[in-house]
C-alpha cells in the first residue's frame, strides 16, 4: 500500500494541485478550502489539513478537508460543509488512476485511523467500493447530473425534454437575452434573486454574498456569470465554474418575472451552447438527489454521474452521529 502522511498546504506543492487538477473538480483545491475558511462558512474551530499518499518518493494522491475538534472528540469533513461545493478534496494523481482504488483506500483508512468520526464525498464517476470496509463505514451512493457537451449540437437538442424546448422558444419569444460576464457587478442582483428561491422554497441558504464574491475573485480565470435579461432587467442567472474538461453550475436562480417568462429554460440552453462552443466535455448540473430540482435538469437532456458519500466512525453511534452531521452541514 503507498505510504501516507498529514501534511500542511505549504507542504501541497503546486506542482501536486496543478498536477491532480485533472483528476478531481476545483471544489477539492486549497484555495477553495482557504476561501471557506476566510468566510466562516464551517465556523472557526475548523483547521485545514491535507492527507498525502506517496509511492516510494513520488506524491500518487491526496485528501484534503478540514479537521474540528471539540473535547475528546475529532473530526474530519471533506468537502467544506455550506460552501455547496458538491464534491469533496479526493484526488488521485494522473499517472496512478490505474491504482485509484488502492490510493483511494490507504487515504480513506488514515482519515479513519487518526479521527472519531466524519465524511468524505468523491468527485464525480469516482463510484468506490471498498474490499474491506470497517463495518462502521457507510457508503452512501449518490447522483449528480451532467449534460455531455461531446455529442453534436443537435443531438444534444434532441434529448431537451419538449417542456423544457417549450420554454426555450417562449423565453425567446418574450425576448430574453443571455450574455455572459466575468465581473463582480452581477453579484448582489443575482445573490438577492438566490435569497428569493431560498425563501420561495423553504430551502436553507448557507453561504453569503461575501463568500460567492471572494470564490469569483480567487478563480477569476475560472469562472463566469450567466444572466438572462428582459430589457435590461437582470431576471434569471447562474454562477459558473470550469476546469480544462468540466463546466459546473455551482448555483442558479430566477426572479418572479423570470419565472414568468421561462427566463431559466433559455439560460440553460445558452450555457449548453457557451460551454459545448469552448471546448468542454461536460456540464455538470451538480445535485441530482432533490426531486424536483433534479426534474428540471433532466429536463434539459442530463443524465446520472453517480459519486459516493462515505460516513466513517470508530463507533457505531458516532456513525450515527456522522451521517446526521453530514445531512446537517451540506
Amino acid at each position: 500500500m503507498p505510504s501516507v502522511e498529514e501534511v500542511t498546504l505549504r507542504e501541497l506543492t503546486h506542482e501536486i494541485t496543478d498536477f491532480a487538477s485533472n483528476a478531481s473538480t476545483i471544489f477539492g483545491t486549497p484555495l477553495w478550502v482557504e476561501i471557506g475558511l476566510r468566510n466562516k462558512t464551517m465556523g472557526s474551530a475548523f483547521r485545514i489539513k491535507a492527507v498525502l499518499a506517496k509511492e516510494g518518493q513520488e506524491p500518487c494522491g491526496f485528501l484534503l478537508g478540514c479537521e474540528f475538534g471539540i473535547p475528546g472528540i475529532k473530526a474530519f469533513f471533506s468537502p467544506l460543509p455550506r460552501t455547496m461545493s458538491q464534491y469533496g478534496g479526493l484526488s488521485v494523481l494522473p499517472k496512478f488512476l490505474h491504482d485509484k482504488q488502492r490510493i483511494t483506500e490507504s487515504l480513506l483508512s488514515a482519515a479513519y485511523k487518526n479521527y472519531d468520526f466524519g465524511f468524505v464525498i468523491t468527485p464525480p464517476g469516482y463510484h468506490f467500493t471498498p474490499r474491506q470496509a470497517p463495518r462502521t463505514w457507510t457508503i452512501i451512493p449518490r447522483k449528480s447530473l451532467a449534460i455531455d457537451l461531446l455529442e453534436e449540437k443537435d443531438k444534444i437538442w434532441s434529448n431537451v425534454h419538449g417542456q423544457a424546448r417549450k420554454g426555450i422558444k417562449r423565453a425567446l419569444k418574450n425576448g430574453i437575452k443571455v450574455e455572459f460576464v466575468n465581473s463582480l457587478d452581477p453579484l448582489p442582483a443575482f445573490f438577492k434573486m438566490l435569497m428569493e428561491v431560498a425563501t420561495r422554497t423553504d430551502w436553507s441558504l448557507s453561504l453569503g454574498e461575501t463568500f460567492l464574491r471572494d470564490a469569483l475573485r480567487g478563480f477569476k480565470s475560472n469562472s463566469v456569470i450567466a444572466r438572462a435579461l428582459s430589457e435590461d432587467e437582470f431576471v434569471a442567472g447562474a454562477i459558473l465554474f470550469y476546469d480544462s474538461r468540466t463546466l459546473y453550475c455551482h448555483s442558479l436562480a430566477s426572479s418572479a418575472k423570470g419565472r414568468k417568462l421561462q427566463a431559466a429554460d433559455l439560460l440553460q440552453w445558452s450555457i449548453i451552447n457557451w460551454g459545448k462552443e469552448r471546448g468542454f466535455s461536460s456540464y455538470d448540473l451538480l445535485g441530482g438527489n432533490i426531486p424536483r430540482i433534479a426534474h428540471f435538469k433532466r429536463s434539459f437532456g442530463a443524465s446520472d454521474t453517480d459519486y459516493d458519500t462515505i460516513a466513517f466512525s470508530r463507533h457505531p453511534l458516532l456513525a450515527r452521529f456522522a451521517k446526521r452531521a453530514l445531512d446537517a452541514m451540506l
